[in-house]
């Protein structure tokens, strides 16, 4: 019942949309698991993220799976400042020739708009990775390693 229901309702609809332009793409944590950061490793996950922090904040502790996200960038927004910037801009600026082909049929549909709730640069690194129609131009509200308003 469902698959006929999408056979024969949603798959137009969406066939339309896309033709008209009219989708949203809204990507979350995990989007860009799959692409490799420039120094060769994948985009941290959430616990990756603590784990490079804790390191910056506490490299001599073992590292505490309950820390909170939110307390290990201020602190080490406050106290190491230069290593966070350092930590996160490594950490996610994208390596082009890293991203999984498969990245490209997302990046080519024509989207109204994509938002992200990423700090990483896929945006940029799609357009250097990917032949695509129309070049992906992001809107930063962020400055990595800052807090925002700084």
């Amino acid at each position: 019942m469902v698959d006929e229901q999408l056979q024969r309702m949603w798959i137009p609809h969406l066939r339309g949309q896309f033709q008209l332009g009219r989708p949203i793409l809204f990507t979350g944590a995990g989007f860009s698991l799959s692409a490799d950061n420039i120094k060769g490793q994948p985009i941290p996950s959430f616990t990756d993220l603590k784990q490079h922090l804790w390191k910056v904040c506490f490299p001599d502790d073992p590292f505490d799976l309950n820390s909170s996200l939110q307390d290990l960038y201020e602190h080490a927004l406050i106290r190491h400042r230069k290593e966070l910037t350092d930590v996160l801009l490594r950490s996610f600026t994208v390596e082009a020739k890293s991203i999984p082909n498969w990245y490209q049929n997302y990046a080519t549909l024509p989207w109204q708009r994509i938002y992200t709730l990423n700090i990483d640069d896929m945006d940029v690194a799609f357009n250097s990775a990917f032949d695509l129609p129309r070049s992906l131009s992001g809107i930063r509200k962020h400055k990595l390693g800052l807090a925002v308003g700084d």
